[in-house]
């Protein structure tokens, strides 16, 4: 008996029945204090204290169990026969939990026990009706991942037949770049943990609450994961061009879309929310867009883990397609639901406070959800469109033309409201105050104008890109400063809080906005025939040839050449052939500063054994490292923005202590 299997299925059955047992409490005490319109939970929270948090310690115990049969190559579990091997690097080893299907789904119901289990201990002492839906809300999602990780993506099936003496191995691409171990999971904290924001939404509808401190409850709970998805999209970005050997950083491959919609929807959600708790106004917009945002967190788990498309970052062996195609019609279902019949009962006065001047905050807030939701529109159509037809008829392609000349005019106007959105108010501002409070941002951005024209650029789309990120930029440096006046000196409080957290995101997001204008338009390709010994330039770089090398490893066989670029070096592109394996993976060398990327593969290796030529395939793009830099920049932002939430609900438990004390001293 493979103790790995029985701890793992274990877990997973332990949790399934802590979840039934607590939905079973939760939806009984509904059903009672409903019919005694009593909503004191104290009971009930009493009640379920035991089972929370055994769903987290059984998936826990299974995400144990597969990492130690994966450490120990235990093959007699299929999945680790298929997805590792004894020569496998320890880092590798460990991210094979979520290197193919049914691992991934496991990692992910483990993050969702952790934010569940969060959600749980962050309002144990509640008695809001609020939390009692969203906990029940909750426990259903975590129901359905319990049940696809114990049924149709179970990794701890034994393997069928004789035991192999050594295993597969991971993909190649997944043992080549140690980002594979580190882009993934910030991709699942982040969307998963958008199952909170659309449980304590829905929480809200169902038990019509329109009070909008929910709101800002929904704001933690939403900026976490987003700070993290918005990380995990430039990691994911950064290993695809570190590891595929093309050069660039985004290629709009359906599973980098099916990541990049819930962020559109989520960040249009963030600044909506934002209106709706200072001005109680964009209710419905705001619900509406927390509620897409889960649903195409869905909808990118079936566009990943079914089969359905095909893709460098997808797993197309699944049998898990149909059950997540129920899952997306039942959340859909339930949201139009909510939005049709319960949303206006908390959003009656979205009507009175919807745009109040043609230029004023709140029309740009409006203007900020109707872009992104085009955007993700826009991103969505060329994403499906191609697997509904091919279901139909016949397969088709849509590349990047189709998603830039549409989001291309979007992405424009977005990147103009950002430069001038931070200095309006809710109330309409006339366009000479306007101007007036934009004049050195508008100084500054003429002035890269000028200098860009001089320079040689015509493009109008590079120019203004250019001219209105250096004017957001210092907008934002601006809000800085006076957050520096506000906070009383203090640089520490400069950039804490919403206001501060805020901008700062809204800084890396214009790097990042220069630095991909900059490499996608100054950008360079071509190849060079090197022989050995032989130099020669591709723009203006020097690029010298000075040795071939093959190399075999029990793990791997490596060819690579030793490549000086203007007498830096070497670097050494290469090839890998794994065990297993017949197509071997390329690795770029990659000569980075903060001005400039060259990168360069063995694009063709010598046909007889004496030959000592290569074809070396080069890529030279300006602000590489800036993009890198700019998602760091916003994820930072993103944690900074929160900390005064934390501050502030410590205080408060301080107060509360200290008035305790107070009124027990009153009474002895």
């Amino acid at each position: 008996m493979d103790v790995n299997i029985v701890l793992g299925q274990a877990g997973i059955y332990l949790s399934l029945i802590a979840s039934l047992i607590a939905i079973g409490s939760l939806v009984k005490e509904i059903i009672n204090k409903r019919s005694s319109k009593d909503w004191a939970f104290s009971q009930l929270n009493k009640s379920i204290k035991i089972w929370m948090p055994l769903i987290l310690i059984g998936v826990a115990l299974s995400v144990v169990s597969m990492e130690h049969a994966l450490l120990s190559h235990d093959f007699r579990i299929a999945y680790v026969a298929q997805n590792n091997a004894i020569q496998t690097p320890l880092l590798y080893t460990i991210a094979g939990l979520w290197s193919a299907l049914a691992g991934s789904i496991l990692l992910w119901l483990f993050i969702l026990s952790i934010y569940v289990f969060l959600f749980y201990i962050k309002f144990r002492r509640s008695n809001s009706p609020v939390i009692i839906y969203a906990q029940l809300i909750n426990l259903i999602i975590v129901i359905f991942f319990l049940f696809l990780v114990a049924a149709p993506a179970n990794p701890f099936i034994h393997t069928v037949g004789a035991i192999p003496a050594d295993g597969a191995g991971p993909n190649p691409l997944l043992q080549d770049n140690p980002l594979v171990a580190i882009h993934p999971v910030l991709l699942y904290f982040g969307l998963v943990g958008f199952t909170i924001p659309f449980s304590i939404t829905l929480g809200r509808l169902f038990a019509k609450q329109s009070d909008v401190s929910w709101q800002k409850t929904t704001r933690f709970w939403m900026i976490l994961p987003w700070s993290c998805l918005s990380l995990g999209i430039i990691m994911g970005a950064w290993w695809s061009y570190e590891v595929l050997g093309w050069g660039g950083f985004w290629a709009w491959d359906p599973v980098e879309n099916a990541a990049l919609m819930p962020w559109l929807t989520a960040t249009a959600a963030m600044h909506s929310g934002v209106a709706t708790e200072e001005r109680r106004i964009l209710k419905t917009w705001t619900i509406s867009l927390i509620l897409v945002t889960f649903t195409l967190t869905i909808l990118g788990t079936y566009l990943t883990r079914s089969g359905v498309v095909e893709s460098v970052h997808a797993f197309s062996d699944s049998n898990i397609g149909i059950y997540l195609l129920v899952a997306i019609v039942a959340i859909v279902l339930v949201s139009l639901f909510a939005i049709t019949f319960l949303a206006p009962m908390i959003s009656e006065k979205d009507k009175a406070y919807l745009i109040q001047g043609e230029v004023s905050k709140s029309a740009a807030f409006v203007l900020n959800n109707v872009l992104f939701l085009a955007i993700a529109l826009c991103v969505f159509v060329g994403t499906v469109y191609p697997i509904i037809i091919e279901h139909f008829s016949k397969t088709i392609s849509i590349g990047p033309p189709y998603y830039d000349t549409l989001t291309a005019p979007f992405a424009l106007v977005l990147l103009i409201l950002i430069a001038v959105a931070p200095v309006l108010s809710y109330s309409p501002i006339k366009l000479n105050a306007l101007g007036n409070k934009l004049l050195y941002p508008a100084l500054a951005a003429a002035t890269v104008s000028v200098l860009l024209v001089l320079s040689g650029f015509s493009n109008a789309v590079d120019i203004i890109t250019y001219s209105f990120a250096t004017m957001g930029i210092v907008v934002a440096v601006i809000q800085l400063i006076k957050n520096f006046k506000r906070s009383k000196g203090s640089i520490i409080g400069t950039f804490l809080g919403r206001k501060g957290g805020s901008m700062i995101a809204h800084i890396g997001i214009l790097i990042l906005a220069i630095s991909i204008m900059s490499a996608v338009t100054l950008g360079q390709r071509g190849d060079l025939n090197l022989y050995k010994g032989q130099s020669l330039k591709f723009d203006n770089i020097r690029f010298t040839f000075l040795s071939l090398s093959t190399k075999n490893n029990p793990q791997d066989t490596v060819t690579n050449a030793k490549i000086l670029i203007n007498h830096n070096g070497p670097y050494d592109p290469a090839i890998t052939i794994f065990p297993n394996q017949t197509q071997g993976i390329g690795t770029p060398g990659i000569y980075s500063t903060p001005f400039e990327d060259v990168y360069i593969t063995l694009s063709e290796l010598p046909s007889g054994s004496s030959s000592q030529s290569i074809v070396l395939g080069i890529v030279v793009q300006p602000f590489i490292f800036w993009i890198w830099t700019g998602g760091f920049i916003i994820f930072a932002g993103g944690i900074l923005s929160l900390i005064p939430t934390l501050t502030k609900n410590r205080v408060r438990k301080k107060t509360a202590s200290k008035t305790e004390l107070t009124e027990l001293s009153k009474i002895n």
